[in-house]
């Protein structure tokens, strides 16, 4: 997997992440993969405290996220008539 790093300013609680999709023009079914939140680094560390309690960076109840790619069934059907016109010329 890719490593990133967000970068949050005070008071901001939403970021945006892109991430690159590479289109190899191979048809495949539906792909998955995850992006997850690591635990928040402070950039000025103050002493000891409760995260989030004085202003400490706190993740939310959910860190990790499934992404899928959905097959393009367009791209299958055209992928099915080729291989069905193959097979009636093989025969």
């Amino acid at each position: 997997g890719h490593d990133g790093e967000l970068i949050f300013e005070d008071s901001q609680t939403l970021a945006k992440i892109e991430i690159e999709i590479i289109n190899d023009d191979e048809y495949e079914k539906s792909e998955d993969f995850f992006v997850e939140l690591g635990h928040p680094i402070w950039e000025t560390d103050f002493g000891p405290g409760e995260n989030g309690a004085d202003g400490r960076p706190v993740l939310g109840a959910h860190t990790r996220c499934k992404i899928v790619i959905i097959e393009d069934k367009e791209f299958k059907g055209f992928v099915d008539k080729i291989v069905a016109n193959a097979n009636v010329s093989l025969m």
